[in-house]
């Protein structure tokens, strides 16, 4: 019962695959966050716009940004008048990651935006 137990763990845990990872183009990036409400689930929430305007929050603290879409990459500057920065997004799973200079920056979840209630 022990040896069958065992088989049958060894075969699963083979058959684990690693998640694949896809970078995402410019139109898949628009369809992900655009609209919607992107958190990394600690220190930041922005809700990127349609107009290319960005409301959030950093630390508690209410932000205005702007977004916009370069070479696959996903550009924010927050506060207003900041530099630029972009970032690829890779999709691993269900899950997406902020990329920059082939390091993964930051685990980032998205979700629809509901309300004011979700940049506090």
């Amino acid at each position: 019962m022990v040896a069958a137990g065992f088989a049958m763990a060894s075969s699963v845990a083979m058959a684990a695959q690693p998640l694949s990872r896809h970078t995402l183009s410019g139109a898949e990036i628009n369809k992900t966050f655009v609209g919607k409400v992107a958190t990394d689930g600690h220190h930041w929430t922005y809700h990127l716009k349609p107009d290319g305007s960005i409301d959030g929050v950093e630390m508690g603290r209410p932000r205005k940004g702007r977004w916009s879409i370069h070479d696959n990459r996903l550009c924010l500057s927050v506060p207003l008048g900041a530099p630029e920065q972009c970032v690829a997004i890779v999709r691993e799973g269900k899950g997406l990651i902020f990329r920059d200079n082939g390091m993964d920056i930051t685990d980032v979840q998205v979700e629809p935006y509901r309300s004011r209630q979700q940049l506090q």
